[in-house]
């Protein structure tokens, strides 16, 4: 089911399937992406319990071997709308047989989107409704129009980090897992300012491991318009857009947890950037854009 979001010159829409915000508008400007199948279905998916993918799509929990797709199950689960209100909505998926199958745990997952003066605010909550603790991982994947107008290209934009950050960016391979030897340098001189072109995502998308910002602007290089994108509760940053596609949109992506390495073992508890969740206790992560004029 979709519902439609409003709040003065903003309307947005959201689908129950994946608690997924599918659209963001002033007026008539398009923040979110499309979602147009010849380039990426999705629009701003919910990573959960799995941040990108597991090495052969395997991993064990308690000893006991799973198996998990990409970006793991709740992307392509249902969820129930808990709060309806005019400018927001919060939405709630909790285990069933099919998550159990994969993901042996107890767990709430409420996903809350509003509609603010500028822009919109999404916010992750993870409850462990069980006796044991709770492991998982946890993401964002933003996919934002760029360029935002239609007299602009994609190359006119820059991703500007709030701190400087190492410019070296992690590089994943065909299968979606990261090398430890596998990156290059991404930022410039300051440490700062990814100036974005198709060429810098030929091989994957960027991961930027244990970054200081909290806040990264994509703008327009010469206007200084665009959007700022605040985070919090996530270590971890993925910036995407497909290879060799030429795709008129960017990802970002805040990560709690990280993609596997090509040589990780399958124990999802030595993963790095995990979160262990005891029970009865809450987590709650999420990130803001604000538009620039």
């Amino acid at each position: 089911m979709r519902y439609v979001l409003s709040r003065g010159n903003w309307r947005a829409v959201v689908d129950t399937l994946g608690a997924e915000l599918i659209s963001c508008k002033e007026k008539d400007l398009e923040y979110v992406w499309s979602g147009s199948p010849e380039y990426w279905t999705g629009h701003a998916p919910v990573l959960f319990p799995v941040v990108c993918a597991l090495r052969n799509d395997r991993t064990s929990f308690g000893g006991m071997p799973y198996a998990m797709k990409q970006h793991g199950f709740a992307r392509k689960s249902e969820f129930a709308a808990v709060l309806v209100a005019e400018d927001q909505i919060s939405m709630k998926l909790i285990e069933n047989d099919e998550t159990l199958s994969q993901y042996p745990f107890p767990f709430g997952l409420i996903v809350s989107h509003k509609i603010t003066d500028d822009g919109f605010e999404t916010t992750y909550t993870v409850q462990n409704t069980g006796t044991g603790v709770l492991p998982f991982a946890i993401g964002g994947h933003a996919g934002f129009a760029c360029p935002l107008k239609d007299d602009e290209k994609f190359s006119d934009y820059d991703v500007v980090f709030d701190r400087e950050e190492d410019p070296t960016a992690y590089l994943l391979n065909e299968k979606g897992l990261m090398s430890r030897e596998h990156k290059k340098k991404a930022l410039t001189g300051d440490g700062k300012v990814l100036p974005i072109s198709y060429n810098m995502f030929d091989e994957s998308a960027l991961v930027f491991l244990q970054i200081q910002s909290r806040k990264l602007s994509l703008l327009h290089r010469q206007k200084g318009t665009g959007l700022d994108f605040y985070f919090h509760n996530f270590c971890n940053f993925g910036i995407w857009t497909p290879p060799g596609k030429e795709a008129p949109f960017l990802c970002l992506e805040p990560w709690q947890g990280i993609p596997s390495y090509e040589d990780d073992a399958w124990i999802f508890e030595e993963k790095a950037d995990v979160v262990f969740l005891p029970a009865g206790e809450i987590y709650k992560a999420g990130y803001e854009m604000r538009r620039r004029r």
